[in-house]
């Protein structure tokens, strides 16, 4: 649990919002949109761009930073 928000906390604080919101809330990339004032694509592209560089730190955590 601690890996994970040491992880989060390398993203951008709107990242970890759509993340909150959107995966953990539940809400819809509608209503996200809504809450952070940003189109629906806007959200879906944050959503994107927040799991790859997630997946990144993680996996630099997990092995050392010896990956990529």
């Amino acid at each position: 649990l601690l890996l994970i928000k040491k992880t989060l906390a390398k993203l951008s604080e709107q990242q970890i919002m759509a993340i909150q919101l959107r995966l953990v809330d539940g809400f819809s990339a509608q209503e996200v949109a809504g809450i952070l004032g940003i189109t629906q694509q806007a959200v879906d592209s944050l959503l994107y761009r927040a799991k790859k560089s997630f997946r990144k730190y993680y996996e630099k955590e997990i092995t050392g930073g010896m990956r990529r």
